[in-house]
Order: C-alpha cells, then sequence, then structure tokens
C-alpha cells in the first residue's frame, strides 16, 4: 500500500498485489498519520477497531503539537474532529444513505471517504462553531421494527454530525465488523468550508429524507406520499430557493430519490413529480396534505412531527383565525384620565355597584350630558378657525351580548335627565290646566303653554318634529333597540 499527495495535498490510498506485503502495515498507518499532522493539520489518533480508548482518556485534549502515536499492526488509524483539527467536521449517516440525495444537498466537491458496502459514508467539511449533534428519532419508535439495525441492535439514530471532542476512523483502516478496506473516495479537492446553520440545516434535511425513505408505505399510497412529501419540502426549501422553478425541481429530485430509494419502480418516477402542483395549490390558498398527513403515511407516531420540524427548521405556523365580529369579545377596562373627572368617578363606581362594563356607563353619561347642554353652547373645532362651530351632539350606541345590562346601563345614565323632563311635564300639565280654566274670552287671548321636553321614546321623525318645534335646546333619543331608532335613515 502507498499514499500518493497531489497538488491539493489530499490523500488518496492505492491498492495493488504487487505492493500490498512489502511494507508494514503499523508502517503505512504511522507515514499516514504524519502526513495527516504535517500536511492537513488533522490530530491523528491510534485506533483499535473504532476506538481511541488504547490511547487512554486524554485523547481527546490532543494538539497538533503531539507526537504521532505508534501503531501496531492491527491497528487503525483516526483523527480528532472540530477545533483542534481546524474545524474539520464528519457527517455519519446511521441509516443507508441516499447517494442522488446527498449530491443535491451537497453538490461541492469535497474529501470522501468510504468502504464497499457503505459507499462516500465519511463527508468532511471545514465548520468552525458548530457542536456534534445526532438527528434521533424520538423513543416512542424504539421497538419499530422498521428500524434499521446498528451495532448489532435497532438503532433510533438516523444521521450524526461528528465535531469538537468526538473521533473518526480514516484511511487507510479495516472496518472491523466487515473486514472491507476503508477508502479515500474523493481526494482531489479538500475538506469544504460552510457556515455552521448552512450545514446544520442541509445535514437536517438528509437524516428527515434518510427516515422517510426507511419508513416508505406499501404500495397503494405511494403516490400520497410523494405528494405529501413534496408539500414538506417547498415550506422547509423556501428560504433556500428565492427562484420558484429551481425549487421545484430541487424539490421533486429529492422526492423522486427518496421514493425510488424506498422502493418504488422507475416506470413512477414522473408520477412523484408533485412540486408545481402543489406550489400551485398553496398560492392559490387551496387545502394541501402536508407534514402531519406525510406521518401518518409513514406509519409514524404523533411526536416524529416534532423531530422532524425540527431537523428541517420549520416552525409551528399559528393557524390564521378569521375574526368573528359578532363573537365573543372581552371590553377592556375604561381607559382613566381621558374624561371629566365627575363622568370618570360615576361610571367607575356606578359599574362596580351594577356589576357592568364602565365603558358603557361613561359613555351613556356622556350622551346625556350632551342633551342636557343648551345648543347654545358650542365647540370651536379649529384653534384657528373661529367659522367652524359645532353643538354637543353625540351618537352613541351600546353593542354588547344579550344580558350585558345594555337596558340598564342606559336608564341609570338617563335617571336624573329623566328625572328634569318629568319636572318639565308636571309644570306644562299645571300649565295647562291652569289655561284650561281661564274664561272663553280670555282664553282666545292667551298663549296656549309649551311643552318643553329633554327626552324622546319610541318616537317617529314625524312626531319628533312637533316636539323640537317647542324644545330648541335639543332632547334626548332614548331607544332601548336600534332597529326603532328613528333617525336611522338620516345618519345611514
Amino acid at each position: 500500500m502507498k499514499f500518493h499527495f497531489n497538488v491539493n495535498n489530499a490523500i488518496k490510498m492505492t491498492h495493488t498485489a504487487d505492493n500490498q506485503n512489502d511494507t508494514a502495515r503499523s508502517q503505512i498507518l504511522a507515514e499516514a498519520a504524519q502526513a495527516y499532522r504535517d500536511n492537513h493539520h488533522w490530530v491523528p489518533l491510534r485506533l483499535k477497531g473504532k476506538s481511541p480508548d488504547c490511547m487512554g482518556a486524554g485523547w481527546t485534549q490532543r494538539t497538533l503539537e503531539n507526537a504521532c502515536p505508534a501503531f501496531s499492526d492491527g491497528d487503525n488509524i483516526g483523527v480528532l474532529l472540530g477545533a483542534p483539527s481546524g474545524d474539520l467536521v464528519r457527517l455519519d449517516p446511521d441509516f443507508p444513505s441516499i447517494p442522488a440525495v446527498r449530491d443535491i444537498l451537497f453538490p461541492e466537491p469535497t474529501t470522501t471517504f468510504g468502504r464497499a458496502s457503505s459507499s462516500h459514508s465519511g463527508c468532511l467539511f471545514i465548520c468552525k462553531g458548530l457542536a456534534s449533534k445526532d438527528f434521533e428519532l424520538p423513543p416512542s419508535m424504539k421497538n419499530d421494527q422498521r428500524l434499521p439495525p446498528h451495532d448489532g441492535k435497532p438503532g433510533l439514530k438516523v444521521f450524526q454530525i461528528l465535531s469538537t471532542g468526538k473521533q473518526t476512523v480514516v484511511p487507510p483502516s479495516v472496518h472491523p465488523e466487515t473486514g472491507e478496506e476503508i477508502v479515500w473516495q474523493q481526494s482531489t479537492a479538500p475538506p469544504v468550508a460552510i457556515e455552521a446553520s448552512e450545514l446544520l440545516w442541509r445535514c437536517g434535511v438528509e437524516a428527515f429524507l434518510l427516515a422517510v425513505r426507511q419508513f416508505w408505505p406499501p404500495r397503494n399510497t405511494r403516490n400520497t406520499t410523494a405528494m405529501a412529501l413534496a408539500r414538506v419540502l417547498l415550506e422547509g426549501l423556501e428560504a433556500r430557493y428565492a427562484d420558484d422553478a429551481k425549487r421545484i425541481a430541487a424539490v421533486d429530485a429529492l422526492v423522486v430519490a427518496t421514493a425510488m430509494a424506498g422502493g418504488d419502480g422507475a416506470a413512477s418516477r414522473n408520477g412523484k413529480k408533485r412540486a408545481k402542483a402543489t406550489l400551485q395549490k398553496m398560492r392559490a390558498g387551496k387545502e394541501t396534505i402536508g407534514l402531519t398527513r406525510l406521518v401518518e403515511l409513514l406509519g409514524l407516531p404523533a411526536d416524529v412531527l416534532k423531530t422532524f420540524r425540527e431537523w428541517l427548521g420549520i416552525a409551528i405556523k399559528a393557524p390564521v383565525i378569521p375574526v368573528d365580529l359578532w363573537g365573543s369579545f372581552v371590553a377592556p377596562a375604561l381607559p382613566t384620565g381621558l374624561l371629566p373627572p365627575a363622568i370618570e368617578r360615576y361610571a367607575i363606581a356606578q359599574s362596580e355597584m351594577m356589576g357592568c362594563d364602565a365603558s358603557g356607563l361613561a359613555m351613556s353619561a356622556l350622551a346625556v350630558c350632551a342633551a342636557a347642554i343648551t345648543d347654545r353652547i358650542e365647540l370651536q373645532v379649529k384653534r384657528h378657525d373661529r367659522s367652524w362651530k359645532e353643538p354637543a351632539r353625540l351618537w352613541v350606541a351600546l353593542i354588547g351580548d344579550p344580558s350585558t345590562k345594555k337596558t340598564p346601563i342606559m336608564n341609570e345614565a338617563a335617571r336624573p335627565l329623566v328625572h328634569l323632563d318629568n319636572a318639565l311635564y308636571r309644570e306644562y300639565a299645571h300649565a295647562v290646566a291652569q289655561y284650561e280654566a281661564l274664561p272663553a274670552q280670555e282664553k282666545k287671548t292667551a298663549p296656549r303653554p309649551k311643552q318643553k321636553r329633554l327626552r324622546l321614546e319610541d318616537t317617529t321623525i314625524e312626531a319628533a318634529q312637533v316636539v323640537l318645534e317647542d324644545s330648541p335646546d335639543g332632547v334626548l333619543c332614548l331607544q332601548d333597540e336600534l332597529e326603532r331608532f328613528p333617525f336611522k335613515s338620516t345618519i345611514s
């Protein structure tokens, strides 16, 4: 075995029958360790199988200043990941990988290694500040018989990002379980540098699709599953693709790759391209099936929804709830400091006694006061325009659910004015009685008493005209129901 270093300082391993035995394996590992340290600035480790425990508990503290470890013929070689090795991270799928998905999500040529039964299973990147992360299914799935075996038993771990505090086996090693050689499969390019948030999102999408493929449903529901998957990916990829055509193409490619890896036949490939039609429905506000339905079609428990949303970076959107203008409404508290102190004190104190809304009492009291004062009192609307003046005419309507004491509020606020109006009526009745008692000749010259009114109830426009003729200062029109309000046609 020989190692060759190209102009990019990448490493590849070649194996020929002529040189297989001419160099001891321990020497090959030592040469590789020195190359990793000196040429690539990776901290080399000695492994037994996949474990560095043979180096003692301090292996995570090693740096480039340490001497390369001594190897024996049965050893493997690894490198320390994360900050000690220049922010080197490894992407490690634990579920069977989907090469087409990986190529779409990671189009950049980067350093990769693998073995015969697991090609390109180790992808190396440079990523500063990214901690190790396991993309793991919830414990509720631990007994699912469809889980793939990992280390001899079903595993919930779908995908791993290995960084600081972790290590990875690298070529020229031998897989301890299968005996396969671990070799470089892309060595012409150095590890690509990717921002932490971007790498985390890409890995989340890949982990999600690996899980979907693992639980891809049997026939008869696969097209529906593809449709739901397209809806999920359209939402998950929205922030990465400003161009609709590119997003649609990426989603279709990912759905097809996942479906084909899940067992769909090539004849159904075109039937899995649902992104364009789904996006059109989404834009038109039509109903589309998404992540909730996808989880059901895959036969997964409901708590997987939260896991998948986290991996995809999809926030839970609050449902859009139409405003019911006639629905229940909790009135805000009456603001203080805005009304005349007497009205404010009255409204608050009376509302506590009546158990009703203070705002209704305040507005009713304002309307009564406006009716009580003469129209000769006017408000100059603009400070410097004396030509525009308005009398105190207020139109007030109390709107509330049944039994919210609208009528008692109105009657309570109007009570003082009703008392005055009744007194005026008694004076009028007394004057009419005196007028009717006059001798006939004197009655001809005496003016008939006029009835001054302060309020109207259950009236008509015609009757109101007669009342207003003798009440020039205005009256309070008090109506228990808006439907019977006599002036509604004049203000509509």
